[in-house]
């Protein structure tokens, strides 16, 4: 999406870092999505009335999603450099800089943590209200 930035102007900005998931993987997750799906929705329907408590999902139809988290997961402790390139027209003012970043322990943890709601369909079905991301400094890489 295209944006102007005016000169002295300074933007924070969110940068997600995701994978897609390849065609296979994707068919996998659907259908454990509809597992998962299917097991809360039958404990939300054999819940006594009046009861509103959230239910948790039978662990063999979590696991699944616990297993590709963790086949997945690539953000472990440690020191990144990352490279932002801007391509632009024309290419005299395209720009290319090196930068770094630090994830910390407590970072990890924090990432991991997203699947604590899983048993509950959070995360996979619908998005948990508390947020699933950490911040990091991005500071000039120099080197």
């Amino acid at each position: 999406m295209p944006f102007s930035l005016k000169p002295g102007e300074n933007w924070v900005h969110a940068v997600n870092f995701l994978n897609f998931f390849d065609r296979q993987t994707e068919k996998h997750y659907r259908e454990c999505q509809y597992a998962l799906n299917a097991d809360i929705r039958q404990k939300i329907e054999a819940r006594p009335k009046g009861i509103e408590d959230m239910v948790a999902a039978d662990e063999k139809v979590v696991t699944p999603f616990l297993d590709l988290f963790s086949e997945l997961f690539v953000w472990q402790t440690g020191e990144y450099i990352i490279s932002l390139s801007v391509t632009t027209e024309p290419g005299s003012a395209s720009y290319s800089k090196l930068y770094r970043f630090t994830l910390y322990e407590s970072d990890t943890d924090e990432l991991r943590r997203q699947t604590d709601d899983y048993r509950y369909g959070g995360g996979i079905t619908f998005e948990v209200e508390r947020p699933l991301a950490v911040s990091v400094q991005l500071t000039e890489h120099v080197g």
